[in-house]
């Protein structure tokens, strides 16, 4: 039996083969993954999980592809996204514990509805809780990292643990959940406040992206800001505002970001990438470091 139908017969998830993550990413480019899985439930993402041990079969996990640039060639082995088998939400006084497939602004809505606050710094971030966590988002001052109690975590054979938050190394960009890890839900720690007052704070945030970035297809900063400087400011001192590669430009409006049109492929964006980093390091001598992910097959 190959794996398709195998996981067809052992999952009641839906279950694609040869699915293009063009319809997957925020970027609207990226090949075929060989399979595509999105599991029910908790339940069944360990039992796909291990399945997929099982048959050695590698697996990318994504939340709603914010984040992530997909090569052309796409994704040998499994795809699996979380947004229907963890988009769950509880709450018990000033905690929270929220899947990792949630959205994130569903997240600060619904934290606010329960006038808890703390999150209003990420209004605007796109993605999920889940990456979200992994890569320590933030904004305006503020990082998910800082409130975070506990992560509960399954590793590559479907086996499930938890870590304590100052085990996980949350720091700029970045922490510690290794790659191999499926982030399953964190707990975070809010303050009472003002829901209303929470909620003005954040049009006012999101008033401001609205002046200052771009519309249309991205996946948000491209590049982590070196320290003590902005990688946008860097691009633009490289006059790189408006480079063109196919389908894909730097934005005018602010140079931290790649837009897509239709018919861009992932290597336009790629080559892009490749392009902005050997000129600002050029003019400026700063090699910048990518907070997007590239995936996928070279």
């Amino acid at each position: 039996m190959d794996i398709y139908r195998r996981l067809m017969k052992e999952m009641e998830g839906e279950i694609r083969r040869d699915e293009p993550m063009s319809a997957h990413t925020w970027l609207g480019v990226g090949g075929p993954a060989d399979l595509f899985v999105s599991p029910r439930d908790r339940d069944e993402l360990a039992r796909g999980v291990a399945i997929l041990a099982e048959e050695g079969i590698p697996f990318l996990v994504i939340g709603n592809g914010s984040n992530v640039v997909v090569r052309d060639k796409g994704i040998r082995g499994a795809v699996l996204t979380l947004t229907r088998a963890l988009n769950t939400f509880a709450i018990d006084g000033r905690i929270i514990r929220a899947g990792a497939g949630m959205g994130l602004s569903r997240l600060i809505d619904s934290s606010l509805d329960h006038s808890l606050r703390g999150l209003e710094f990420a209004a605007g971030i796109p993605g999920t809780v889940g990456g979200a966590v992994k890569v320590n988002a933030g904004s305006h001052g503020g990082e998910i990292g800082g409130s975070i109690r506990s992560v509960d975590l399954m590793d590559a054979s479907g086996e499930t643990f938890a870590r304590r938050a100052e085990d996980l190394g949350f720091s700029y960009r970045t922490s510690l959940i290794s790659r191999d890890w499926i982030i399953l839900e964190a707990e975070i720690e809010l303050e009472e406040g003002d829901g209303e007052e929470g909620r003005r704070r954040i049009a006012e945030l999101l008033g401001e992206r609205r002046r200052t970035q771009p519309t249309g297809r991205s996946a948000g900063c491209i590049f982590r800001n070196p320290k003590g400087a902005a990688a946008g400011m860097l691009i633009d001192r490289a006059g790189l505002k408006g480079l063109r590669v196919g389908g894909a430009r730097v934005s005018e409006r602010h140079a931290n970001f790649i837009l897509t049109e239709p018919g861009a492929s992932a290597d336009d964006v790629i080559d892009l990438i490749t392009q902005v980093r050997e000129q600002v390091e050029r003019r400026s001598g700063v090699e910048l470091e990518l907070e997007v992910e590239i995936v996928g097959q070279d």
